[in-house]
């Protein structure tokens, strides 16, 4: 696999991406959702609006970047799946507080 030489273009496109993300999670996560129409409430939204895109944005350079495909992850990933997000689900739904799922 030959490897990507990094651009530092590139890596301040993901420090800003990181920052925004950072605004995206305090706009509503300390602020709640905007209850009434008001100019205040349409900005919270634009500026919402302006900062999921690069969420995708650091997604994609991060994954150009940084990975390189391994069995190990794979088997890794299945690990996580099976050892802790089913012990989980069943927890969850033996106290009903999760559904199971309907049948057809």
């Amino acid at each position: 696999m030959k490897r990507v030489d990094r651009n530092s273009s590139i890596e301040l496109l993901r420090i800003v991406a990181m920052f925004m993300i950072l605004l995206l999670h305090a706009n509503f996560a300390s602020f709640n959702a905007p209850q009434d129409v008001s100019l205040r409430s349409f900005a919270r939204c634009l500026a919402d609006a302006f900062t999921v895109t690069p969420v995708n944005i650091f997604v994609l350079i991060t994954g150009y970047f940084g990975t390189r495909f391994s069995l190990n992850k794979v088997f890794s990933l299945v690990y996580q799946v099976v050892f802790c997000v089913i012990p989980i689900s069943l927890v969850l739904i033996w106290c009903g507080r999760l559904a199971p799922a309907a049948d057809g």
